[in-house]
């Protein structure tokens, strides 16, 4: 007689091709491959991915808008402090620290609405902040103001030395929302303006200073200087920015951090040097730096 083979059921096991073989009551065997299994863990993977992205715009917004808000305390504190000192200053010399006051203030508003989120909007793929426009506007051009003044600059040149940051902020603007040969002339209409006041205040109105008191033309010396150089590293960290140098939220920090330095820096700088700016010009032998041949020379203490 025919002898019938036994069948031989397993409950479970593992085949050399990488198939695990699993078998039910009924005996139907149901096959899945380690590759599918690793691509059912990687879909996974992405979905869990996907559902943090929102989590980490929101983080970066309320990054971005701390760093805003952090700028506005600094700018509001520091001139809570500026205007407790404004009491002591002798009334003749008090426009300066009023006009630096003025813009900690400035600073403190603008950095308050951009953090609140109003003023933003975009210019062919460039975010402009309206705050931060007018702020630039009016602090640079009040700030090498007062670096005339205390050069004793007449109007002339005070109206040159003010106007041409006002000019350099407008035309970053246009460089950064323009393309071509007009962001070029932009561009170089800000740099070389920088040139041209560092020209101006290392001749004309360096030399145009030689009957102020000797502490005095220190005082100016130390802030031309000052204003050169933090002007200056603003300058090109702007061209780096708009070059992709740094991502958006290093962009803002940076912003934030340079604006806030400049500002409170040389409100600063003038309330350590009131006794110079009330320096007496009776009396005191002036430097003569027109027959010294050394324009820009540091003044001798």
């Amino acid at each position: 007689p025919t002898r019938r083979r036994p069948t031989i059921r397993a409950t479970s096991g593992e085949r050399a091709d990488g198939l695990v073989e699993r078998t039910g009551a009924s005996g139907t065997c149901c096959r899945r491959s380690r590759r599918e299994t690793s691509t059912a863990a990687r879909l996974r993977s992405l979905a869990q991915v996907q559902e943090l992205r929102p989590a980490w715009r929101v983080m970066a917004m309320i990054s971005e808008t701390g760093v805003y808000a952090a700028g506005a305390v600094v700018s509001a504190l520091a001139a809570v402090v500026s205007v407790a000192k404004l009491r002591g200053i002798p009334g003749r010399i008090r426009r300066y620290y009023s006009l630096a006051t003025f813009l900690l203030v400035l600073a403190a508003a603008s950095s308050a609405l951009m953090a609140a989120g109003v003023g933003a909007m975009t210019v062919n793929g460039y975010e402009v902040t309206l705050p931060s426009f007018l702020n630039d506007l009016v602090a640079y051009s009040v700030l090498w103001g007062i670096t005339g003044l205390l050069a004793d600059a007449d109007r002339r040149m005070l109206a040159v030395v003010a106007g041409l940051p006002f000019l350099q902020v407008v035309a970053f603007q246009v460089a950064a929302t323009s393309s071509g040969a007009t962001a070029l002339a932009a561009s170089a209409f800000v740099i070389g303006g920088h040139v041209v006041l560092a020209g101006l205040f290392l001749g004309p109105i360096w030399r145009g200073c030689s009957h102020l008191p000797e502490r005095r033309q220190l005082l100016h010396w130390k802030a031309r200087n000052l204003l050169l150089f933090l002007i200056g590293m603003l300058i090109v960290y702007a061209f780096l920015s708009l070059a992709g140098v740094f991502d958006a939220f290093a962009t803002v920090v940076l912003n934030q951090y340079i604006s806030v330095l400049i500002r409170i820096g040389f409100a600063a700088f003038l309330f350590a040097n009131v006794d110079a700016l009330e320096a007496d010009r009776d009396g005191v032998q002036p430097i003569d730096t027109a027959e010294s041949g050394v324009s820009g020379a540091e003044p001798a203490t």
